[in-house]
């Protein structure tokens, strides 16, 4: 097994230093760092300062030894061929694997909230899912079981529990269906927890629903736009005193959402989260403002009818975006932040660990097996450009018995972000997979949507290096 790798590379006796190997000092020697394979292992300081040395040179057994050679190629610091055909290979092999199936589906845009910088906009006007939809929408899950082993369900909106009995009626028959053909399923919900009363969380488990992520960006809930996590005097507020009680049936995902505006208050809010027993339920994560960030012009050939990829949605106009400018971090900033963070919150550090594991794609958008349904039924593949028409790849009123065919639907699946010399040439590019594609699916933009990982990935292998328990490899 050992082998493996060593021996489909000797076709050459040379052999290449990555382009993906990071190193950090430890007392007992060097600890080195492969993005593309994900190792992390102990060298030995002459073996160390031959890998780092003269990055264009090649390396023979004659160097460091026919053992050496095998174990560093099998652990990926060096190679014998092309490590990008590598990743592409990857990317290619995940998407024919057909493992998860995965469904979003939006039961309403209709929300309570109105966050200044939800990607959906204000849809108070909104649209709720039909009873004809729902049962074109179960068809269309129907046919697509087929060809997978597992599948997951989210319950997304606007606020999915607006529509609740939508949610309750369509999650038991989505879990009979999986049951019926012997599938693994997993069912949730994103919602702003407003209307999580304990009845209807209990409701939810009942209907097959495992888990709620909620989103909180402020300190104090003080209206309709910020959800804080303590009320006015100073206790929990509606939104955490829903969790606490929805914890006894449903597990409970936390994201923080940061911007210029909270992140003085991130640390507080997290405080008060670990002090109501979710220490270890949450994750931050960095609002974001598509639009701005990628300029769009309002006449790109490509523009839909709402650029954040929601019908009715006025977020998009030369009067409003998602959220203001000024208030979003930029990527570089916001890694800043996050780098801050990691270093005041040891808790976080499961999630500097995550931040170096390697991806075959940034997300299930360009595996293929991704479906977001909004209320109308129109069926697109990414969150971004759900309720845009012009962004989906059909409707399930024709797509619940015929195969996906259309041209949006063709662009999904020959899309790669190794097609960009921006991705094929980066160091970080096995740990984000090109970042988020809809920016460069529907939005023209020629600017890189680096992920924060770009920006701090020596700052992760160095945390890890020097505190991670290591056997000598070499």
């Amino acid at each position: 097994m050992l082998k493996t790798t060593y021996e489909k590379n000797m076709n050459s006796n040379l052999f290449q230093k990555s382009n993906y190997n990071y190193f950090v000092k430890r007392e007992e020697g060097l600890v080195g760092y492969n993005a593309r394979t994900g190792v992390l292992a102990l060298l030995s300081e002459e073996t160390g300062r031959i890998l780092q040395e003269d990055k264009d040179k090649a390396i023979t057994a004659s160097d460091i030894g026919e053992t050496n050679l095998c174990e560093l190629t099998n652990m990926g610091f060096l190679h014998n061929g092309n490590e990008v055909e590598q990743i592409l290979s990857k990317f290619n092999k995940v998407k024919d694997k057909k493992e998860t199936l995965n469904f979003t589906i939006l039961p309403t845009m209709l929300c309570n909230f109105s966050c200044d910088y939800c990607f959906q906009g204000g849809h108070e006007d909104g649209k709720s899912m039909s009873l004809e939809t729902q049962q074109s929408t179960l068809i269309f899950i129907r046919s697509a079981m087929a060809a997978y082993k597992k599948i997951t369900c989210t319950w997304f909106g606007g606020e999915p529990l607006i529509a609740k009995k939508t949610v309750l009626d369509m999650s038991h028959q989505i879990k009979s269906m999986a049951d019926e053909r012997g599938l693994e399923i997993y069912i949730d919900i994103v919602t702003n927890a407003i209307l999580l009363t304990p009845k209807t969380a209990k409701e939810l488990a009942n209907a097959g629903v495992k888990q709620a992520q909620v989103s909180f960006d402020a300190l104090i809930f003080k209206n309709s736009k910020k959800r804080g996590v303590l009320d006015v005097a100073g206790h929990p507020s509606l939104i955490l005193k829903n969790l606490i009680e929805a914890r006894k049936y449903l597990d409970i995902r936390i994201r923080v959402n940061v911007s210029t505006e909270n992140s003085n208050d991130v640390s507080k809010i997290v405080e008060v989260l670990s002090q109501n027993g979710f220490k270890d339920n949450y994750y931050i994560a960095r609002i974001h403002n598509h639009q701005n960030e990628f300029q769009v012009g309002i006449d790109s050939p490509k523009q839909t009818e709402n650029t954040c990829g929601a019908t009715g949605c006025n977020s998009c106009s030369s009067t409003s975006s998602e959220v203001p400018a000024c208030a979003t971090l930029s990527r570089s900033d916001y890694a800043r932040f996050e780098h801050n963070f990691f270093l005041n919150h040891p808790e976080a550090l499961q999630r500097v660990v995550q931040k170096l594991v390697p991806k075959s794609h940034f997300c299930s958008a360009t595996l293929g097996s991704m479906f977001v349904i909004d209320p109308e039924g129109y069926v697109s593949r990414c969150w971004h450009s759900a309720g845009s028409p012009a962004e989906s790849i059909g409707n399930v009123h024709d797509l619940a018995e015929a195969a996906i065919s259309s041209k949006v639907s063709r662009d999904w699946d020959e899309f790669s972000p190794l097609a960009y010399p921006s991705c094929r040439g980066c160091k970080v590019l096995p740990l984000c997979m090109g970042g988020c594609s809809h920016p460069r699916m529907f939005m023209e933009t020629t600017k890189p949507p680096c992920e924060s990982i770009k920006y701090q990935v020596q700052f992760c292998v160095d945390t890890l290096g020097r505190i991670i328990a290591t056997t000598p490899e070499q």
